[in-house]
């Protein structure tokens, strides 16, 4: 699952790359939420029906509306801003990064501990970013 993750937002970043160039970041998220709901629609209609809304807290609607409009909504928008300033590796690069941030964050707010797993992860991190970073140096040195 994980490769079929990496490999899927590779592809997004370079197919949206293009895009970015021709129609605004708010085009192209209207257009891809509304592709991903036609798609999603069959496989969760049932259990969205299933919930009884009226009878959630507030504090459970405001944490979904949080995790829709601020770590889903807003993300993609970021990334198709991204995109139209930086290059799709950088970005790669950054993705990449963002499990270290995410265990740094839950190290500071006490929600976790760091261990030998973590740190081993984290230099492997970095060295592939290091790699990645040192490949493309190097050929844009010999003008590729």
């Amino acid at each position: 699952m994980i490769i079929v993750n990496a490999t899927s937002y590779g592809l997004y970043l370079i197919v949206v790359r293009p895009l970015t160039a021709r129609y605004s970041s708010i085009t192209l998220m209207k257009w891809f939420f509304l592709i991903a709901v036609i798609i999603n629609f069959p496989i969760g209609i049932r259990e969205f029906t299933d919930v009884e809304w009226s009878a959630l807290p507030f504090s459970a609607i405001w944490r979904m509306g949080f995790v829709v409009l601020g770590t889903t909504v807003l993300t993609y928008l970021l990334n198709i801003y991204a995109l139209k300033e930086l290059s799709a590796s950088t970005i790669g690069v950054f993705v990449y990064l963002q499990p270290l941030i995410a265990i740094a964050f839950a190290i500071i707010t006490g929600a976790d501990q760091l261990n030998l797993i973590k740190v081993i992860a984290g230099i492997l991190v970095f060295i592939g970013v290091y790699t990645v970073s040192r490949n493309r140096a190097r050929k844009r040195e010999k003008g590729f």
